[in-house]
């Protein structure tokens, strides 16, 4: 495992300041550097994203090691062909208090059986955080210049993947005192597309259903050399230490799975650098109204993004306590919300911004039911299958709606 940086002496505040204007500095050709700070952007540049061939190619040669065993939360030399294009913020995570339920059975805030720990402890606000959101990969046909080549393509994949216009991936890191790396978290929305441009369209979870297109095997077959679960992330290390380094010990406990519901919905509104920070208006339920912005092409909501002012609820936290509870409403827990304390900036492939990836045995290895409870059969609307197979955004989308 590569050595601890320096830098995870220093407080939260000051590893969070001194990464975010590394970042801001490499991304200031991107940016309007004048208006970095108010929410403003510099005129749309077109982006070069890797064809589907080269990330496949990269796929296939690549060493992921680095992003399951380094501590740094920023890699000089490393430049990503996955999520390649993305913006970034600073963000802060609230937790609500614990127990998670009230008198109000339609929130979906159910209690759990204990507490959670470290990052997730209730309660607390972790107020030093960077967000980065992204799509995994353009699409399909884009690039493709030759019409036969074209035909084939689309007679190649599903229908799903044919019409796919985003990706959507999330990845937050939460940084913590005395010597204790980052918290990460990285999400999924569908891993064969969705065909709205919206990127806040839909919930992303870091589990991902088992479920896999002929042109997504590469990536999975690749992602097993380093773990038997390579659709779904590690929880365990999040939630052993809070942000002041303080670690849980015997009181460690975490959910088998996190949601990520958007606060915000594409449409016709959008906002200008004037505007005032949004406040988060509720339902006759108490649920959060998204707020509407305005997204046009694919990529295009890298650059719409960066209107969102400071100050945004960007998404709502839901917990799955443990696989027992996939499919099962009542126990999906709304846990948190992450808000913008910055404006929202471009990030580039070459930024160096780097997320660790937990692979699931380590849970596993805390949890050794949770092995037996993902081969638990289950049925979610007309959907059949293992928890293994069916938990993903989609299942949870449904449970949250």
């Amino acid at each position: 495992m590569a050595s601890a940086p320096p830098t995870l002496m220093l407080s939260p505040e000051d590893q969070r300041a001194q990464l975010w204007s590394r970042l801001v500095c490499h991304n200031s050709d991107l940016n309007n550097a004048d208006d970095i700070d108010d929410g403003a952007t510099g005129c749309p540049k077109e982006r070069d994203w890797p064809s589907y061939d080269a990330v496949i190619s990269h796929v296939a040669t690549a060493d992921y090691k680095q992003n399951i065993k380094c501590p740094h939360d920023h890699i000089s030399d490393k430049s990503k062909m996955i999520c390649p294009h993305g913006v970034i913020c600073c963000a802060k995570m609230e937790l609500f208090d614990y127990p998670y339920d009230d008198d109000d059975d339609d929130n979906n805030n159910h209690k759990s059986s204990k507490a959670y720990s470290g990052l997730f402890q209730p309660g607390t606000t972790v107020e030093n955080c960077i967000l980065r959101l992204s799509t995994a990969i353009r699409p399909l046909d884009q690039g493709i210049q030759a019409p036969w080549a074209r035909a084939v393509m689309k007679t190649a994949v599903g229908s799903k993947l044919r019409n796919a216009k985003l990706v959507p991936g999330a990845a937050l890191k939460c940084f913590r005192s005395n010597g204790i790396p980052s918290g990460n978290l990285l999400l999924l929305g569908s891993k064969v597309g969705q065909r709205e441009e919206d990127y806040f369209a839909h919930c992303q979870s870091t589990q991902m259903t088992e479920k896999m297109p002929a042109l997504a095997m590469p990536f999975v077959k690749k992602f097993s050399q380093y773990s038997d679960y390579p659709l779904s992330l590690g929880l365990s290390d999040f939630c052993a230490h809070d942000s002041n380094g303080t670690g849980a010990g015997a009181h460690l406990h975490f959910p088998y799975s996190i949601v990520f519901q958007p606060l915000i919905e594409g449409s016709h509104y959008k906002t200008t650098k004037e505007a005032a920070p949004p406040q988060l208006q509720l339902d006759a339920k108490g649920k959060p109204i998204k707020e509407k912005y305005n997204f046009q092409t694919f990529d295009s909501f890298l650059d719409e993004a960066t209107h969102i002012p400071i100050g945004t609820p960007v998404f709502d936290v839901y917990a799955v306590p443990d696989p027992e509870a996939v499919g099962d409403p009542t126990r999906l827990e709304r846990i948190g919300r992450i808000t913008t304390t910055s404006s929202m900036i471009q990030s580039a492939p070459t930024d160096g911004l780097a997320f660790r990836h937990q692979i699931k045995e380590d849970d596993f290895m805390m949890r050794p039911e949770w092995k037996d409870g993902i081969q638990r059969k289950i049925k979610h609307g007309k959907l059949k299958g293992t928890v293994g197979k069916l938990a993903g955004w989609r299942l949870y989308e449904e449970d949250i709606a």
